[in-house]
């Protein structure tokens, strides 16, 4: 949960989500981040402070993003991140997940996908639901036979289907980190630091994030 069920820092905990499936798809280990990891870094970038409701009111994802490449969050430091535009596609959804792992997501949450939540269903739309807030995932996997996203929140594995992702995504990020890198210098689909920096650039219509 990365105190997700206890306070609003689910860019925090997406994040946390995001660096545990880097590292298991690199090197086969899946080693989160302490709580008290999670609650300082909720504490540095969202100004929340310990036992004052008044300030639990979450982050900015980009500011996440920030703070985790230039302070670094329990150690760990990204090198580079860069957002897709929206809607997303599945074309670039799928080359995000090959080439950085992970794809950070921004969510505005219907009730409905809560209720889903709790009752162990897929997050699919559904008619009249009011938004109840900004939600931050990290999406993992998209399964192109079943038309099915694998989203991570609250601890747990989230199916959702297509129309799911494009009605309520808002963000959408891809991030490079030295995590997702193998000892061969490559990621598990082959592509090494100079090739995600390629990838990074052209879908996010950036130049050179990494300053190669």
């Amino acid at each position: 949960m990365s105190l997700n069920n206890e306070l609003g820092d689910c860019t925090v905990a997406a994040a946390n989500h995001v660096q545990m499936a880097m590292n298991q798809y690199a090197h086969g280990k899946c080693a989160p981040w302490s709580d008290d990891v999670c609650l300082e870094a909720y504490e540095a970038v969202g100004g929340y402070v310990p036992g004052d409701p008044s300030t639990d009111n979450g982050c900015v994802m980009q500011d996440v993003l920030q703070y985790w490449r230039t302070e670094g969050i329990g150690g760990d430091r990204i090198l580079a991140y860069g957002a897709l535009s929206i809607p997303c596609y599945l074309p670039v959804r799928l080359q995000a997940l090959y080439t950085f792992g992970a794809i950070y997501t921004g969510l505005k949450l219907p009730q409905s996908a809560e209720t889903q939540f709790d009752n162990g269903q897929s997050w699919v739309p559904e008619q009249g639901s009011p938004i109840a807030g900004g939600h931050c995932v990290d999406q993992q996997a998209e399964l192109q036979e079943v038309d099915e996203i694998r989203y991570v929140s609250w601890g747990q594995a989230v199916s959702a289907n297509r129309a799911f992702s494009y009605d309520f995504t808002e963000e959408a990020w891809c991030i490079i980190s030295s995590d997702f890198v193998e000892v061969n210098g490559n990621n598990p689909d082959g592509f090494d630091l100079q090739a995600m920096n390629e990838a990074l650039a052209s879908l996010t219509r950036t130049s050179n994030p990494l300053k190669l």
